[in-house]
């Protein structure tokens, strides 16, 4: 073999295997950014108690059932001392209602739902 084309080739690979380096890395970055992507989306997914006390309008309007005037309501008539409280000073959330919403209340603030229907 001639001296250049031994010269091509030795460039040829040193390419090649810049390539499969490269494509490495992008694999090893696709794979870290696909992990990243579904821990958001379950984290994002769980439910993040609300506690109706110390809620903003905005937190308060992503329990079940709750749209607008509702939240309204909770913020004009705060604060409850358990979700039957509330049910009761509240309109438009019944015993319905609140069955969906219990999941999703923390009176106490401990970041756990209370369940506290009764």
């Amino acid at each position: 073999m001639s001296e250049a084309f031994q010269k091509l080739l030795e460039q040829r690979q040193q390419r090649y295997a810049a390539e499969a380096r490269q494509q490495r890395w992008l694999l090893v970055a696709g794979g870290i950014a696909i992990v990243l992507v579904v821990l958001f989306l379950l984290w994002r997914g769980q439910e993040h108690p609300v506690n109706p006390n110390t809620a903003t309008r905005e937190q308060l309007l992503t329990l079940p059932e709750v749209g607008p005037e509702i939240a309204d309501r909770i913020l004009k008539l705060r604060p409850f001392t358990d979700a039957a409280d509330m049910e009761k000073r509240v309109k438009g959330i019944g015993p319905k209602t609140l069955e969906q919403m219990k999941k999703a209340l923390d009176f106490d603030g401990d970041g756990a739902a209370d369940c506290c229907v009764r």
